[in-house]
């Protein structure tokens, strides 16, 4: 049963997966909800879990919504060029102080073409130190 809980809570801290394809913003699987609480001290870990093939570069952004409906860009990483994009990468979002969204999601801003590579988020409390 404890397996059971921790995959869950697992799920709740995960913005989910994003394989880069077309130019563009693409948004990862998840969003998550932080219901009553907020998002203080926290960033988002971005990891690299396939080499990304293509493209020339992905700059990462961070969005916020009220009604997990329409989001709005609450900041956006310098970009990430291909040659960075390495399977084991590890790039961290900050997610600033004070914010009133209750839903955050990741987006991946794609320049040129993708024909592979896979993007991994989940929240992290120590790489907002």
């Amino acid at each position: 049963m404890i397996r059971g809980t921790i995959e869950r809570a697992d799920t709740q801290l995960s913005f989910g997966k994003i394989t880069l394809g077309a130019a563009g913003t693409n948004p990862f699987d998840n969003v998550i909800d932080f219901g009553q609480t907020d998002a203080d001290g926290l960033c988002a870990a971005v990891s690299v879990t396939t080499t990304a093939i293509g493209g020339t570069n992905v700059a990462l952004k961070l969005q916020g919504s009220a009604d997990n409906s329409a989001f709005s860009d609450i900041l956006t990483m310098a970009p990430v060029a291909l040659a960075e994009l390495k399977k084991g990468a590890a790039f961290s979002v900050p997610i600033p102080r004070g914010l009133s969204f209750r839903y955050l999601r990741l987006a991946a801003v794609t320049t040129g073409a993708f024909t592979g590579g896979v993007l991994e988020g989940n929240l992290d409390a120590w790489g907002a130190k």
